[in-house]
């Protein structure tokens, strides 16, 4: 159980970190995130990215729910 906790923290920092950037782009601040490519450029790129991880990540998070109960 704490592991499970540990790994949803985890996640929430990464979710966290991934929303920042996503502000940083709506500010119009480009460099933060140069490497990423074609998705900090495009002008819905950033938003839709962190919006599919986030998704992914609660599916990912519901399942390993599942797996340990």
């Amino acid at each position: 159980m704490a592991l499970q906790k540990e790994v949803a923290m985890l996640y929430s920092v990464g979710i966290a970190m991934r929303l920042q950037r996503v502000i940083n782009h709506q500010q119009g601040d480009r460099h933060s995130h140069k490497h990423e490519g074609y998705r900090s450029h495009h002008p819905y790129g950033a938003t839709l990215g962190a919006t599919t991880k986030i998704q992914n990540i609660k599916i990912k998070l519901k399942q390993t729910t599942i797996n340990h109960v």
